[in-house]
């Protein structure tokens, strides 16, 4: 984290990789009171908050920053676990019509010889 009065800059995971959650989140901040600018960069997963120190709180926004990337994080971990479970669908899926193919070739033959 880095902070000079009216800016501070700090790592938030969950926006690495995850434009969505970056929008959301830049939305979500943009909309407090005394916040001038903000920029996920999710290149990186860092967060840069411009603020008017005369308005805003740096400790409050910190707060705010975090109860959010946390909300964030919990629904990337969400996310991330329905694509393992459509992979393992889909690999079961495929593992049993194989099987089926498998059982069927022979008795297909038989019956065509």
């Amino acid at each position: 984290m880095h902070h000079v009065p009216g800016r501070f800059r700090v790592c938030v995971p969950a926006v690495k990789g995850c434009a969505d959650h970056a929008r959301a989140l830049e939305r979500s901040l943009a909309g407090v009171r005394g916040v001038r600018q903000v920029e996920c960069r999710t290149v990186t997963g860092s967060v840069i908050v411009h603020y008017d120190p005369c308005t805003a709180d740096a400790a409050a926004l910190l707060r705010s920053l975090g109860a959010e990337a946390l909300a964030g994080r919990r629904a990337t971990i969400r996310s991330r676990s329905n694509q393992i479970a459509a992979k393992a669908a889909e690999g079961i899926f495929w593992f049993a019509l194989e099987k089926a193919a498998e059982r069927a070739l022979p008795l297909l033959l038989a019956a065509v010889l």
